[in-house]
């Protein structure tokens, strides 16, 4: 199944704890749903209300974002 590869180190505030959401990004793209992983990381950020750069995601915040 192919899908798109993205790093987690793209320059942005959150490229250090960015894992989650870029693997959720290019597990969507897989299935033909496109969403980068910054608009994830903001869903997921607002589900969890945290936002530091170094901080990791929850489960639930991964859900909150792929729904």
């Amino acid at each position: 199944m192919p899908a798109p590869s993205y790093s987690q180190f793209d320059g942005s505030y959150w490229q250090a704890a960015n894992c989650g959401p870029t693997a959720l990004s290019m597990a969507l793209g897989a299935i033909g749903i496109s969403a980068d992983q910054l608009s994830l990381r903001r869903v997921a950020n607002d589900q969890m209300g945290s936002y530091g750069s170094r901080q990791g995601m929850s489960w639930e915040a991964l859900v909150s974002a792929a729904q």
